[in-house]
């Protein structure tokens, strides 16, 4: 980790992580408390060790019965990165500062307006996409080309 951090920014990107909760194939998975704690020290140690964050992907993921402690996961990050961007799905919306539109391909196939979740959460949270986008319908704007 220490390496990839530091590549990153030696080049002047910045740096955020993806930690899936759903890592079912550690055998402390079925034991919660057990996992839970795993989980945090990852965490922990992510936040702690590798200078500022800039997006951290949170991903409800899978469970297979398993209740993920969302609240904490955010209390543990902000503990140590309060300036972090937390990516959150539709589920996950109370938690999140940005959000992902488009699809596999880098495109946006549609108009796309900043959305209230489910919960009721009336914040407005910055879409992310891949690198190509596509001409937004009815907008009259043209498509434009990466460079």
């Amino acid at each position: 980790m220490r390496e990839v951090s530091d590549a990153a920014r030696k080049y002047g990107l910045k740096f955020g992580i993806y930690l899936s909760p759903w890592d079912r194939h550690e055998p402390r998975y079925e034991d919660t408390a057990a996992y839970d704690k795993y989980y945090a020290a990852q965490l922990d140690e992510l936040a702690q060790n590798y200078g500022d964050l800039v997006e951290f992907w949170l991903d409800g993921a899978g469970s297979a019965g398993h209740v993920y402690n969302f609240p904490h996961i955010i209390e543990e990050l902000r503990t140590y990165q309060p300036n972090t961007l937390v990516f959150a799905d539709v589920g996950l919306f109370e938690y999140g500062d940005i959000r992902w539109v488009g699809n596999e391909n880098g495109n946006i196939p549609f108009e796309n307006w900043n959305v209230i979740d489910r919960h009721g959460y009336l914040r407005w949270r910055p879409a992310e996409v891949d690198t190509r986008c596509a001409k937004p319908i009815g907008s009259g704007i043209p498509t434009t080309t990466p460079r």
